[in-house]
């Protein structure tokens, strides 16, 4: 009798236990990778586009990737990670604007978080391929995409589209979104340039 209750009360603090270990992997924002990012230098490998906060105290962006959305930061702007938690990241750029950026796992399916970090930010500073031509710099320093450009181009110019939309992004056409539910298409050729763009 004496066994079967020490048992069972054991599984019961085994079970609480784990209970709190996993609340505070939460609380502490997620696996050892995603927090390696955690008061780092980082630099953005492609174009990113943010909006004001509602509070005004702020940016933020969705790793969806609205590429209509006011304010343009271009590959290479460093910042500071100063918190990354969960699917979150929060940014603070040189001049102390704070931009947070929310990971949505269902417009990426199959990728984690931890994978998008590394897809979108690098630790050193980031240098534009050599092969680009002036127009196409030009572009990826302001965010704009034009009939002509890369692929390769439009992505440091804008960024990735999401995954959803997008599942292979050497297919013949890309799809993002410009805003929610407001969705543009890009056509490649054979050089993979971009022919054709409609929204």
């Amino acid at each position: 009798m004496q066994t079967h209750f020490t048992r069972r009360a054991g599984l019961h603090l085994l079970v609480l236990v784990f209970g709190v270990l996993l609340m505070a992997c939460k609380a502490g924002g997620g696996t050892a990778s995603t927090n390696r990012w955690a008061g780092q230098t980082v630099y953005t490998k492609v174009g990113l586009r943010v909006e004001p906060t509602k509070k005004g105290d702020g940016f933020h962006a969705y790793s969806t990737n609205h590429i209509g959305v006011s304010k343009h930061l271009p590959a290479g702007t460093k910042f500071t990670a100063r918190d990354v938690g969960g699917s979150k990241i929060v940014l603070v750029a040189e001049d102390g604007a704070v931009v947070t950026i929310d990971f949505v796992r269902r417009h990426d399916p199959g990728m984690t978080f931890d994978a998008w970090l590394d897809r979108e930010l690098s630790t050193s500073p980031v240098d534009l391929p050599t092969d680009l031509d002036a127009k196409e710099r030009a572009a990826i320093q302001e965010g704009r995409y034009e009939v002509g450009m890369s692929r390769a181009a439009l992505f440091l110019a804008v960024g990735y589209p999401p995954a959803a939309l997008s599942p292979n992004l050497k297919d013949a056409s890309l799809k993002y979104e410009i805003k929610r539910f407001n969705s543009i298409v890009f056509t490649f050729d054979a050089n993979g340039r971009i022919s054709d763009i409609k929204d």
